[in-house]
């Protein structure tokens, strides 16, 4: 072989064994590399955050639409760019179909995507009608529904409120809140001319919705400090400050407790006018003016009796000691009507509750009843009735001058009038009456022991002078 093939071939050689050398250590290399590394690597997902801002004034839109706005202090912007976190949101505007709501947050979440606002940190909302502090709230910006589904307080439609929950539709006007508890005042000097300045305070366990300025309060109860009303359902118009109460009524005030379908408080006149069942319990003088509470046991049932069927026919009283014949004494007494509670049961009673001016109309064949110690009774049944809280009396008027007014008691008394007129102040036996006619039983504590009398000359105390009612 001559030197140069020589020389070829070991160079040859030289660059295969290169080779194979390097083929090893590459083939090594390989041995030690995962092949799977490069799907490790994790691609930035929706959630993940693509930039943040600090202190930056934000606006959205929606399509061409302004859909709200916020200076925050930090901001982060996810990769879908549709979902943001804000920190330290304030002067924040959301806006609607019909008009706004402001807020400010600690924390926030806007979805861009679904027109979503959601705060879970303390934050306060507020509007025209409501300015609510509220520990989170969901804002819905397709239909203007704000929820906040935990305690809320602050101002709302012109009072101050603690509730449970809180709803609002911004676009219709109406919304909800769980149990709450909500104290007004309103202003009636634009629209009634009344100057003088009204509370109401409300409580519900129930629901309460608002719509077109009324507000309905389920399971409620109300009161101005002067009443008290309870119903299933009390709505009140904020323009007029009047509510209505239905469904199981009860109202209570320092004179007079009553019970009925329906109740209307004309807050401005201070005026109640009450219907269907309506019985009411005039309380006796001892739990007068005491502090007003609501009691539902003080109104008791009364169930209508017709006059023929109540007989009032004197007992048989041989044999009664004097405490039974003081008693009986008692049943006709004046000096007593002021001693034990009165249970009147009407269609409808209209009552007017200020202080100096209580008085009541009571119509729809009204009947009372007193019950008295040992179950002695008196009963009075009439087509109208006339109470007058600051004078105490009442009259008791019959129908187109009839002599239907009747009044029989549990010693035998049986009396009918055109009209009969008796005070209920304390130790003051005068009445005045009209066409009268019956009997009277005598007592043995009378002069004429167990004889009965004619009613059309009743014994003295002698008409007043007072003419008939018109």
């Amino acid at each position: 072989m001559d030197k140069q093939k020589l020389v070829r071939n070991g160079l040859f050689v030289a660059i295969a064994a290169a080779v194979v050398l390097l083929a090893l250590g590459y083939g090594r290399h390989l041995m030690r590399l995962d092949p799977f590394a490069n799907f490790d690597k994790k691609e930035p997902g929706p959630d993940s955050v693509m930039a943040a801002l600090k202190d930056v004034d934000v606006v959205q839109y929606h399509k061409d639409k302004l859909m709200g706005s916020a200076h925050v202090g930090e901001l982060d912007v996810r990769q879908d760019q549709e979902t943001y976190d804000l920190s330290r949101v304030y002067n924040g505007v959301l806006y609607t179909d019909d008009g706004k709501i402001d807020f400010s947050a600690d924390n926030a979440k806007w979805d861009a995507a679904r027109l979503t606002f959601t705060v879970d940190s303390g934050a306060q909302v507020k509007d025209k009608d409501f300015d609510l502090h509220v520990a989170s709230f969901n804002f819905n910006q397709n239909t203007g529904q704000l929820v906040a589904p935990k305690e809320i307080h602050g101002r709302f439609f012109g009072g101050e409120i603690t509730a449970k929950s809180f709803l609002y539709n911004s676009n219709s006007k109406s919304g909800s809140v769980g149990p709450a508890v909500w104290t007004g005042k309103p202003n009636l000097r634009q629209d009634t001319g009344d100057t003088t300045p009204t509370v109401w305070t409300f409580h519900t366990d129930g629901i309460v919705y608002h719509k077109g300025g009324i507000e309905v309060w389920n399971k409620a109860s109300a009161t101005d400090g002067e009443i008290i009303v309870q119903g299933d359902t009390i709505e009140r118009n904020e323009k007029t400050d009047v509510i209505t109460a239905t469904g199981n009524c009860l109202y209570f005030s320092k004179k007079a407790n009553m019970a009925c379908d329906k109740v209307v408080v004309y807050r401005k006149d201070k005026h109640a006018v009450l219907t269907g069942n309506v019985r009411m319990l005039v309380k006796p003088k001892d739990s007068m003016e005491r502090e007003l509470t609501a009691d539902t046991g003080e109104v008791p049932v009364f169930h209508p009796d017709v006059p023929a069927n109540v007989a009032a026919q004197a007992q048989d009283t041989s044999g009664e000691t004097q405490a039974d014949r003081d008693a009986d004494d008692e049943v006709r007494s004046g000096k007593t009507t002021r001693k034990y509670p009165t249970v009147l049961l009407a269609n409808q009673i209209e009552y007017w509750y200020a202080k100096g001016a209580r008085h009541a109309v009571v119509t729809g064949s009204p009947q009372a009843t007193q019950m008295l110690q040992g179950n002695r009774w008196r009963r009075v049944w009439a087509n109208k009735a006339l109470y007058d809280g600051e004078a105490d009396s009442v009259r008791l008027l019959s129908t187109d001058g009839k002599s239907d007014v009747l009044m029989k008691n549990s010693t035998g008394d049986d009396i009918q009038a055109k009209w009969f007129e008796f005070s209920t102040q304390e130790d003051n036996e005068n009445w005045t009456g009209s066409g009268l006619k019956g009997t009277v039983v005598q007592t043995e504590n009378d002069d004429n022991s167990g004889a009965t009398r004619d009613a059309t000359n009743p014994p003295t105390p002698a008409d007043t002078g007072k003419k008939p009612p018109q």
